[in-house]
């Protein structure tokens, strides 16, 4: 079963460029309370496989598409 697009939209570069704007604005807000991992740390952590990685990167790409059109 295929599904037609029926939505038809262009969001201008203005828009697209706003939207920018304010993500660096919540990274920066964020940043105070981001911390990296020592080298400890990062040994101790789960490890994905090749096919796991291959997963979440398209599920990461799909949610970065799904979040511009949600607009």
């Amino acid at each position: 079963m295929s599904t037609k697009n029926q939505i038809s939209v262009e969001i201008t570069q203005t828009v697209i460029a706003e939207v920018t704007e304010k993500l660096q604005e919540c990274r920066t807000l964020l940043a105070p309370f981001l911390q990296g991992l020592t080298s400890e740390e990062k040994e101790t952590i789960f490890k994905m496989g090749d096919k796991t990685v291959a997963t979440v990167q398209k599920v990461r790409d799909y949610t970065e598409i799904n979040l511009l059109f949600k607009v």
